[in-house]
């Protein structure tokens, strides 16, 4: 399911397909999903006979980052404008496509034509175009209209020692391991929630939460991964390889210490490689769902992803395979305690 759903297309306010294909699985396994005018889709699993007075809210994000067309030039050229946080110095000479099946390049002025002083800087984003082989404007709008999306090309690959590679594994990882955990029983209700429009400002999440109820939220993400060349230890953030990220902070939310115990002991008990996310940038739907109403007790748990937000990201399979069992491990231990320390059904 990774594979299939890194493949889709689905940049921010654009997640029909990538809706579709999990819609189709969430009927598969006997859920109904339902989805809101935002683009979020949910889905509930309740517990077979007796069940633990719990609910567990899991969230994962459907959208991707890429190009918004702004303008086409006379020569049928396409500017455009970045949807999420793209780098644009990974932009030169990259494949998107558009529509699913119209391909493009991402072009820029040919180094050899560049002046001394351009070619000591990165380009502005402004300077950047997709061409899709139109001979003019009119060529062009045959094929595109403005407000058109562009995804990166990137395909899927295996590869090293359990690695994988493909595109939009922020957070398309996510949405994989939330339809595996909501294929599966619990002894709790589980709410898995599929948001739109995270990496344009958890829009998606803030729609939901006003409606959310849960004793427990868990984002599933992907978190940047920094063990590459060059970076100092203290920098790397994650590591591929060194299990599931448990968060602290991030631009967004401070996350409660009990549930950072929590995490944490699950991952002990069960034996379980656990990472702490080293830095507070960025931010993710656990903001929204944190602040909204009388606030959520939530907790963000990551995947760690090499180069997110390009046209190629890199996780490890024996990070998913921790990962699912340590959130599958959260949700039973804090509906087991909350049973045992309340007796009786939390207020919600």
């Amino acid at each position: 399911m990774l594979e299939i759903l890194s493949r889709l297309d689905g940049v921010a306010g654009q997640e029909k397909m990538v809706g579709e294909v999990i819609a189709a699985r969430l009927r598969e396994i006997g859920l109904n999903p339902e989805t809101d005018r935002i683009g979020n889709i949910t889905a509930r699993r309740d517990p077979a006979g007796a069940a633990r007075p719990f609910h567990a809210l899991l969230c994962a994000h459907m959208d991707e980052v890429g190009l918004l067309i702004t303008e086409i030039t006379a020569e049928g050229y396409l500017k455009f404008s970045p949807v999420g946080g793209v780098d644009h110095a990974v932009l030169p000479a990259k494949r998107v496509r558009l529509h699913g099946d119209l391909p493009g390049v991402v072009g820029i002025k040919a180094i050899h034509l560049q002046k001394a002083d351009e070619r000591k800087k990165l380009p502005e984003a402004d300077a950047f175009y997709i061409d899709i082989g139109a001979v003019s404007r009119e060529d062009a709008e045959k094929q595109v209209k403005l407000g058109d999306m562009a995804c990166f090309e990137s395909g899927w690959q295996e590869f090293g020692q359990d690695l994988v590679m493909g595109k939009a594994l922020d957070d398309r990882a996510g949405c994989a391991l939330l339809l595996e955990l909501l294929a599966a029983e619990h002894p709790c209700s589980v709410t898995g929630a599929f948001t739109a429009q995270e990496e344009i400002g958890l829009r998606g999440a803030q729609a939901l939460a006003h409606r959310a109820q849960a004793d427990l939220v868990v984002v599933l993400e992907a978190t940047a991964a920094l063990d590459v060349l060059e970076t100092e230890p203290e920098e790397t953030v994650t590591r591929l390889g060194q299990g599931p990220v448990c968060s602290l902070m991030d631009a967004g939310t401070i996350y409660p210490p009990e549930l950072i115990k929590a995490v944490t002991d699950c991952a002990r008990e069960a034996g379980i490689p656990l990472q702490y996310r080293r830095g507070a940038a960025g931010a993710n739907d656990a903001g929204a769902l944190q602040a909204a109403g009388a606030g959520l007790k939530v907790i963000t748990i990551s995947l760690p992803c090499r180069y997110i937000h390009t046209m190629q990201s890199v996780a490890s399979r024996a990070d998913y395979a921790n990962w699912k069992k340590l959130v599958m491990n959260l949700i039973d231990r804090q509906s087991g305690l909350a049973e045992s320390e309340t007796g009786k059904e939390p207020e919600r």
